[in-house]
């Protein structure tokens, strides 16, 4: 009677577990449709200006003595680029969607992006991509640098560049803002913006973005800066429409 109870459990517990894999497996499934193809059709845009509430604070120079090949290469003193404001009006703004995306999937973006360490600087300061596109690194400089790219304290690559001309092609799939930076010359830093769309755009020399291709609908937009923090905005966007909206970041000293 025991052997028959047991083998009898047995059964109903493997019955139980294929019922229950069964149902993780539905609602993995179910998980996954819950995303559907963004329709652009009636897509609008969001554009503005970012604006500085406040003093600019000095903008640092660096010293690159440390390095004759580095120095050599500058006739004058090297802005950091952290702070790049102009009558009032801030570059190098990250302004993208924030949330109100999350149930909408957009194609991959296949054109490479270039990140080219010059001038012991790196050029772009600031820039973004979608997740997977292609990044090409570059050193045009004839000495050791070290790129590496971090969220936080997680490290998503690190890796030397020892030649002038040399090339690597990256790819990132965590989403945030990374930080890279070379760990030769600790100067050298910069950020990319990493998202799982392609709603984003950074800032000009006037201070203005152009969010394109967004969907209609509700979102939180967020502008972010390597000094001046964040702010967040609530948005609707109706079909086809150039929404405008400003954004102010404080100074922080």
């Amino acid at each position: 009677m025991f052997a028959k109870r047991s083998m009898l459990q047995t059964l109903v517990l493997g019955l139980s577990l294929s019922l229950l894999a069964g149902c993780g497996k539905g609602g993995s499934n179910q998980a996954a449709v819950q995303k559907t193809k963004a329709d652009l059709s009636q897509a609008g845009s969001v554009s503005g200006v970012v604006k500085l509430d406040g003093t600019a604070p000095k903008s640092s120079t660096i010293e690159m003595s440390a390095d004759p090949i580095c120095s050599t290469q500058h006739k004058s003193k090297v802005d950091s680029g952290e702070v790049m404001v102009k009558g009032g009006k801030i570059q190098n703004v990250i302004v993208y969607v924030k949330s109100g995306l999350e149930a909408l999937s957009f194609d991959p973006n296949t054109t490479k992006v270039t990140l080219d360490q010059k001038g012991c600087m790196y050029e772009p300061h600031v820039f973004c991509v979608q997740t997977g596109q292609p990044i090409e690194i570059v050193n045009s400089d004839k000495t050791l640098h070290n790129i590496h790219a971090l969220v936080g304290d997680k490290t998503l690559f690190n890796l030397g560049m020892p030649q002038k001309g040399m090339k690597l092609d990256q790819s990132l799939s965590d989403t945030g803002v990374v930080t890279v930076k070379c760990d030769v010359h600790s100067w050298m830093k910069g950020y990319i913006g990493v998202f799982d769309h392609p709603c984003f755009a950074v800032t000009g020399a006037d201070g203005s973005f152009t969010i394109k291709n967004l969907p209609p609908g509700k979102y939180t937009i967020e502008a972010w800066h390597e000094k001046f923090g964040v702010q967040d905005m609530e948005i609707q966007v109706g079909p086809k429409e150039n929404k405008k909206q400003d954004f102010t970041l404080k100074s922080q000293g």
